[in-house]
């Protein structure tokens, strides 16, 4: 089930929307974000709290952290790239990157590199850095075969909440829909002359 929207239409709709009453869109997010409270809550309990591999569970920047928090947003006007209406967001955050590499690993095939690309380390005290490459190793390969035993990716992306959320794609299109279609009734009665 695919909706299609023209993006400029999509944002004159916002711009008008704004001119009539500034408050209007962020009403809408809200409606959206609440309305999709059941969904966002289903993701996040589809997501193990627990590590899925032993190797993943400690201090390190890469640790797996149960605190996933999908975020719902509503999009028009904000990017020129897509056409998304809504963007449903998980990250493992920025103290622990566990839940992103598990979530993403294995959706492309790796290039046969032997040396990583460079990339700048900090060396030592007082903040110098310098660029460094390291030895590629299979132990990349190893985790997404760990992972994949563990839960395949089914599809194109994402192995938990990608996963969760394809389950229950035609009911975030439908719910959004109904939302979007509510709050446009309010505001004509509203406005109506």
């Amino acid at each position: 089930m695919t909706i299609s929207v023209d993006q400029r239409d999509l944002n004159r709709v916002v711009r008008e929307l704004k001119a009539i009453d500034d408050k209007s869109v962020r009403a809408l997010r809200t409606g959206l974000m609440v309305g999709l409270a059941p969904v966002v809550a289903k993701i996040q309990s589809d997501i193990p709290k627990t590590p899925p591999l032993s190797g993943m569970n400690h201090r390190g920047r890469t640790k797996w952290r149960a605190i996933n928090k999908p975020k719902v947003s509503f999009m028009p006007g904000r990017s020129k790239k897509t056409n998304n209406l809504l963007m449903i967001t998980v990250t493992g955050g920025k103290r622990g990157f566990g839940f992103d590499y598990a979530e993403l690993a294995g959706i492309r095939s790796r290039p046969g590199a032997t040396v990583s690309r460079p990339y700048t380390r900090r060396t030592g005290r007082g903040g110098t850095t310098r660029e460094m490459t390291h030895r590629v190793t299979t132990q990349g390969d190893q985790f997404i075969k760990a992972l994949q035993e563990k839960k395949p990716i089914r599809g194109v992306a994402g192995r938990y909440a990608y996963d969760s959320f394809l389950g229950m794609k035609p009911q975030v299109i439908e719910t959004g829909r109904l939302i979007i279609n509510k709050f446009m009734a309010s505001y004509n009665n509203t406005f109506r002359v």
